[in-house]
């Protein structure tokens, strides 16, 4: 991949500026491996997370890259993950740079810290889902895992876009491609493709094709980690990626929190909040703006009906 193809976007490059310290990588999965770094500034040395890629993008992925990153770069929001560049290795194949969150991901930091105010951590995604999409941006890939913890504790969120283009640069061509991300993925995103036997062929479903994501189905996956912060647990616990799959398309959803009716107003409208998200409807789903008025508003429904959807 040649560098002139980042002429346009050179000041974001970092490449002499940051180092690689560490070999192994500090997390592997999905399409990329992130390394511990350090970056050379003005104001002295940062840690630094690097994400590699791993792919080997054409012409038509490479464009795709150079205009998110463009995109990434000018997002600005207490709740976002800043990008602070890229640097570009022997293959001249570019690495997202960002600061180092020493807390980790969400689900970990909940469940070493039982204290945190749920509520605050379900507006800070909310609030940071809403600008990204206020700034026309589909994160497609909204899971706890995506989420990091900054120092002072806030939700931060990383990743965003990374999914939806790769299947839109046709680098992601069938749903195994994305095992790791399917229990948070929404039903219209496989129902269509997914017309189930009795006897589910887990081969047949992971050889399917995705769906371009949008902000409706960035809303369903805000509602899994809803449930997340509410259960401490991922979606569909127990299920292999491939059952989850076919879970979903044939229309089942979480289970409400065992012990739900014991809960507090908070906790059982956390739970209409994610009911709602899941709606099947897109229409009928929330919008996240309206979803940040209504958590800063405190004007949750305090009521909850738990038939109103097919679950386990």
């Amino acid at each position: 991949m040649s560098k002139d193809l980042f002429r346009s976007i050179e000041h974001l490059d970092l490449t002499d500026r940051v180092e690689q310290t560490e070999d192994r990588p500090r997390f592997a999965g999905g399409f990329g491996k992130i390394y511990y770094g350090k970056l050379s500034s003005d104001s002295g040395v940062v840690n630094v997370a690097i994400k590699r890629v791993s792919i080997s993008g054409d012409q038509n992925f490479a464009d795709t890259v150079k205009k998110e990153l463009k995109i990434w770069s000018r997002l600005d929001h207490q709740n976002v993950l800043k990008l602070r560049g890229y640097t570009l290795d022997d293959a001249k194949f570019p690495a997202l740079v960002s600061e180092y969150m020493e807390n980790g991901t969400m689900l970990n930091y909940l469940k070493l810290h039982p204290q945190v105010d749920i509520l605050e951590m379900v507006n800070g995604v909310a609030e940071g889902l809403a600008y990204l999409h206020k700034e026309g941006v589909i994160h497609a890939d909204l899971k706890s895992d995506n989420v990091l913890i900054s120092p002072s504790g806030a939700p931060l969120l990383t990743d965003f876009g990374i999914s939806r283009m790769l299947i839109v640069t046709h680098t992601v061509t069938v749903l195994k491609d994305l095992i790791g991300s399917v229990r948070w993925m929404a039903y219209e995103l496989i129902a269509p493709h997914c017309q189930l036997p009795s006897n589910v062929d887990t081969t047949t479903i992971t050889e399917m094709k995705p769906t371009v994501p949008s902000k409706e189905t960035d809303v369903w996956a805000f509602g899994m980690v809803v449930y997340e912060i509410l259960t401490k647990q991922h979606p569909f616990a127990g299920y292999l990626d491939v059952q989850a799959i076919a879970a979903i398309a044939m229309g089942r959803l979480p289970a409400p929190p065992s012990n739900l009716q014991s809960l507090g107003t908070i906790e059982t409208s956390l739970w209409d909040l994610c009911t709602r998200c899941w709606d099947r409807d897109t229409t009928s789903r929330p919008v996240m703006t309206d979803v940040v008025r209504e958590i800063n508003g405190r004007s949750f429904v305090s009521w909850i009906s738990l038939d109103s959807f097919p679950r386990d």
